[in-house]
């Protein structure tokens, strides 16, 4: 099936744009913004497959209308309200800007966050197809939830499980929200945000390496994932197209049978040669950034630099979305030490660590001497 999807930016230099994300499932028209009410009800009422908005829609107004004035914001509002008067008619939206406009006239703005599904920044679109992936994603996630409604009865099938696996999502904030919408945004927005964009109860691909143990770069580590999927690790849910995710008690369950005790109980080194002998691969061991060494009981992924990490050499990143859900996310010494965080508007220290993150600029703490002694940390969120 293919959908009519809109590309919406003030810039007619934008317009190649909608060739480049047009997809197998998505054909964009461009269109430059127009007054307000009437433009948003014709973009609603063409039932779009997606719309994908510059943030900036008031920059090349001239002489115009100001009523062709405004931000990406108010026109994806505008089109919120109108899906949620009855919910039978949805489409992802997605913010197409440049990273300057985004960094100064979105963040900033939180009210606007949960607007959008997706971000794209003009300046970075560097894998076309892997944006493209994920528009495709979207658009059938929402295709899917517009099928589902109403959504109490059908959790198990938005979120691919069976009944012998209903536990993964026996968690009261999913059961409530399907209990009291029935507009897919609502719902997108909650897997999208809380589920398939952070680590919780689904985690990443670099986060099962972690807790392998393993090296991310050994392709060696395919095996693992085979593994993973025929024992049904993987999340084959609405959206699941979007990112690669995994239940992540499917995989600490089966990583406790391959290692024989608790993950946390065995340093990296010690997991890699117990996958050694389940899988027949020298697996390589993975290394902390921090202490140069493999004898670290890896529980996290650094949010910046991607590399495996503990409690004891990282510090807390203050998060807006918090939850059972949720696991918090970490930034390892090793970044905060070359300032790689200090670029991040995204990435905001907890208070609680600011101390520690001093004493690591300062050198009071160092690298390359814990091996592993600087504390082993228990994995648990803060």
């Amino acid at each position: 099936m293919v959908m009519r999807a809109f590309l919406i930016d003030d810039d007619d230099g934008a317009a190649n744009s909608a060739q480049i994300f047009s997809t197998e499932m998505l054909t964009f028209e461009f269109k430059k913004p127009e007054t307000l009410e009437s433009f948003a009800k014709e973009l609603f009422c063409a039932k779009p497959g997606m719309i994908v908005v510059d943030y900036r829609l008031d920059e090349r107004v001239g002489d115009k209308d100001q009523a062709v004035s405004y931000k990406a914001s108010t026109l994806a509002q505008y089109l919120r309200d109108l899906a949620g008067d009855g919910g039978s008619e949805d489409f992802p939206i997605v913010l197409h800007s440049a990273e300057e406009k985004i960094r100064e006239y979105f963040h900033p703005e939180k009210t606007a966050h949960d607007l959008f599904d997706h971000i794209i920044k003009k300046s970075s679109r560097k894998d076309v197809d892997e944006e493209k992936r994920k528009l495709d994603a979207l658009a059938d996630g929402y295709v899917r939830l517009l099928e589902l409604r109403p959504y109490n009865d059908k959790l198990l099938v938005i979120f691919g499980l069976d009944k012998q696996r209903a536990h993964l999502i026996d968690h009261q904030e999913i059961h409530d929200l399907a209990a009291t919408t029935t507009i897919p945004h609502i719902f997108a927005r909650f897997i999208l945000k809380r589920l398939i964009s952070r680590n919780g109860i689904l985690v990443d691909d670099l986060t099962v390496l972690a807790r392998c143990g393993v090296n991310a770069n050994d392709d060696g580590n395919q095996r693992i994932f085979d593994e993973l999927q025929r024992l049904g690790a993987n999340y084959t849910g609405v959206f699941s197209g979007f990112r690669s995710m995994w239940w992540r008690l499917t995989v600490e369950i089966a990583l406790e049978e391959w290692l024989g005790g608790v993950v946390n109980s065995f340093s990296a080194q010690e997991r890699a040669a117990a996958l050694k002998q389940k899988f027949g691969y020298d697996f390589k061991p993975a290394k902390s950034a921090w202490s140069n060494s493999s004898n670290e009981r890896f529980t996290h992924v650094c949010s910046i630099c991607e590399r495996p990490t503990l409690v004891a050499h990282s510090v807390a990143v203050h998060e807006r979305l918090s939850g059972p859900l949720i696991e918090r996310r970490r930034i390892c010494f090793n970044c905060i030490q070359e300032d790689r965080h200090m670029d991040r508007i995204d990435l905001r220290i907890d208070a609680l660590d600011k101390p520690v993150e001093d004493a690591v600029r300062k050198g009071t703490i160092q690298g390359e001497q814990s091996g592993g002694t600087y504390g082993e940390g228990d994995g648990n969120c803060r």
